[in-house]
C-alpha cells in the first residue's frame, strides 16, 4: 500500500448547495483539483474529486463531485482528506 500524506480537513458544510469548508494542511491549494481524487481515509479506497470555489478567512470553499445538498455535506464533516506520497509535487 502506496504511503499517503494528509493535505486537509472538511471542516463544515457550506450553503444549501452540497458546498464544503476545507481547512488545508498544504502549501498549494490547488493540489485539491490537481492531484487527482482525494482518497477519505490513510488506508481505505474510497474517494472524493473536488473543485475550489473561493476562499473565506482561513478556509477553502469547495465543491464536491455529487454532493448537491446541505444534508449530504454535513455527512462529510472531519473528513481527512488524502494523497498517495507519490503524487506530490517535488
Amino acid at each position: 500500500m502506496t504511503a499517503r500524506i494528509c493535505l486537509g480537513e472538511i471542516a463544515a458544510a457550506h450553503g444549501i448547495r452540497g458546498a464544503v469548508k476545507v481547512r488545508f494542511f498544504g502549501e498549494d491549494p490547488m493540489l485539491l483539483e490537481t492531484s487527482g481524487p482525494l482518497f477519505t481515509s490513510e488506508q481505505g479506497p474510497e474517494s472524493l474529486k473536488m473543485t475550489i470555489d473561493g476562499r473565506q478567512k482561513d478556509v477553502l470553499l469547495v465543491k464536491i463531485e455529487g454532493v448537491t445538498d446541505r444534508n449530504r455535506a454535513e455527512t462529510l464533516r472531519g473528513t481527512k482528506l488524502w494523497i498517495a506520497r507519490e503524487r506530490l509535487p517535488a
